[in-house]
């Protein structure tokens, strides 16, 4: 967030929480510009003009940024038939379909009745008792992350096995 003095002077803030403060500035026109946001959408001009006169607290400069929901989709591909014993690779395609970034990414994977997990192919990824934990950061817009799962059948059968991913801003479950 910039401010911007009459004379052309600038003062500017970064902020997390969406709030912003420029204290004790003398009675003028200034001009209050904000930047893009990643995980939010602007729904307004992103410059408000504010007249003060001294000691004011103006606070109706809202620029309404708007949390911004991505699109994920998980795919999943392996191998139609094995037998007991096989052991076997099986992708999971994490796609980011929005034109905003999604956020904070985590990809879950809980290990079926039937199957024994035992290799996972990206370093930001954990096996740990059954369960693949992936943290993957931040998907940018249209972006896609694979995650290849190594495993084992040990009992014959369907097995259902079910991959989740949130984000701070979607969550889906396939």
């Amino acid at each position: 967030i910039t401010l911007t003095y009459a004379d052309g002077r600038m003062i500017s803030t970064l902020t997390e929480d969406g709030f912003y403060l420029f204290p004790n500035l003398p009675s003028g026109i200034y001009t209050v510009t904000v930047g893009s946001a990643p995980g939010y959408l602007l729904m307004s001009a992103p410059i408000a003009v504010v007249t003060l006169v001294e000691s004011q607290v103006y606070t109706s400069a809202d620029f309404g940024f708007i949390y911004a929901a991505t699109d994920l989709e998980i795919a999943k591909h392996g191998v139609a038939q094995l037998l007991v014993g096989d052991a076997f690779p099986y992708t999971l395609v994490v796609t980011n379909s929005a034109t905003v970034p999604a956020l904070d990414v985590v990809l879950t994977d809980t290990q079926p009745l039937g199957i024994t997990f035992s290799a996972v192919s990206d370093p930001r990824c954990a096996l740990f008792d059954g369960d693949v934990t992936c943290n993957l950061g931040n998907i940018p817009a249209l972006g896609v992350e694979t995650v290849v799962i190594t495993a084992t059948a040990t009992t014959a059968g369907v097995w259902v096995n079910t991959a989740a991913i949130t984000a701070t801003n979607e969550s889906y479950v396939v």
